[in-house]
């Protein structure tokens, strides 16, 4: 090679290598299932809109078998854990749902009549507009009640949850509006007629008889490297279980209707006890099959029932049934699609706006290699 042409490639390396640095890097990726065409449209959408500073992980389902298993960026970015499929991360909303199933199971055992006032249950509030709600009402987000109560972890006693929250109503009885606060007194109605509290009452009638051994408001026992902390414009925000350990209980503006944290392992055995072929949480999965307990949303082909969106067709038939949960820095989602038994979870910890992109390029990943039914 003549020295001319020698000195030109090593100005083009040059250039590239500092192209390559000056590029944002993809996220480390902890692959331990990719299979098929749907895997790989899900990874490369992943990896295509993921920023440098995504951690998360995602796992699907195709007619029952993994297809996609993978965990991207890292857990906790100070120490370089990388977020995997088993790390305990924040679930967000999607808490709803294991309080509408221990609510399914008390009824089940004749504790709470879905159809009875909330007064009934909570005596505090007998003669005041929020007790003359219905706990079906409190289930499908239209017994009128307030969505916040307050900062997540400004303390809230349950008893001044009841007296400062519930009073006055925010919207009419009966009409749809989301509330956190409604699911918040659903889980002390849950600690009044089992006289368990709620978490215990999740973690031996619900979580621990699926397998589901890392998932919970509290882990006392779980070492610091299982969880995923959370970031917000690059700030570490922390551990939500230990900032919940730190309000010694009083922590009524979340308990119920957000917290909760699991392991994506797990949500997928959440999934698959309330939409697999043989549901292994029959209560809860009889009552979201139950269209007589859908309400309407805002949304014309949406509907609210026991702590899940249930989104339909034009022609009346189940498109997807679903929930995703924020508190503005973790962002999750599971969801299933019945038709063509595709089952998604996905979680991520960096920021609400960061984790969404990447969250809608995977499931437009999902829709064209499946592809789903709309």
């Amino acid at each position: 090679m003549r020295l001319r042409d020698l000195f030109i490639a090593l100005v083009m390396a040059a250039f590239v290598l500092a192209a390559f640095d000056a590029a944002p890097k993809a996220p480390i990726v902890t692959t331990e299932v990719s299979d098929g065409i749907l895997a790989e449209n899900v990874n490369r959408a992943v990896l295509a809109t993921a920023s440098q500073q995504f951690g998360g992980a995602v796992i699907i389902e195709q007619d029952g078998k993994v297809v996609l298993k993978a965990g991207y960026g890292y857990a906790d970015r100070e120490r370089q854990i990388p977020f995997r499929t088993d790390t305990i991360a924040q679930i967000g909303s999607i808490s709803k749902s294991f309080t509408a199933a221990a609510v399914a199971n008390l009824e089940s055992d004749g504790k709470i009549d879905p159809h009875a006032k909330v007064s009934l249950y909570l005596k505090e509030l007998v003669g005041r507009p929020a007790g003359a709600a219905t706990i079906q009402q409190l289930l499908t987000h239209t017994g009128g009640y307030p969505e916040y109560c307050g900062d997540d972890f400004k303390p809230s006693s349950s008893k001044k949850m009841l007296h400062d929250c519930l009073a006055p109503l925010q919207a009419k009885p009966g009409h749809y509006a989301y509330s956190n606060a409604g699911y918040s007194a659903l889980a002390l109605i849950v600690e009044r007629t089992s006289d368990m509290s709620l978490e215990a009452y999740v973690k031996s009638r619900i979580t621990e008889p699926l397998g589901m051994r890392s998932t919970g408001y509290l882990f006392a026992d779980s070492p610091p490297e299982r969880f995923a902390s959370g970031y917000l414009n690059g700030v570490n925000q922390g551990v939500i279980s230990n900032r919940i350990a730190r309000l010694n209980g009083d922590y009524w503006n979340l308990k119920g209707n957000g917290g909760i944290q699991s392991t994506p392992v797990d949500m997928m055995a959440w999934g698959h006890a309330l939409f697999g072929a043989h549901p292994t949480l029959p209560v809860l999965a009889n009552k979201l099959s139950d269209r007589g307990t859908w309400v309407p949303t805002d949304d014309a082909n949406i509907f609210y029932s026991y702590g899940l969106n249930i989104v339909l067709r034009a022609d009346g038939s189940v498109q997807r049934i679903s929930h995703s949960g924020s508190d503005g820095v973790f962002l999750s989602l599971i969801r299933w699609y019945p038709v063509e038994k595709v089952l998604i979870y996905f979680v991520g910890n960096s920021g609400e706006d960061d984790v969404k992109k990447t969250m809608q390029a995977a499931i437009a990943a999902v829709k064209a290699a499946a592809p789903l039914r709309d």
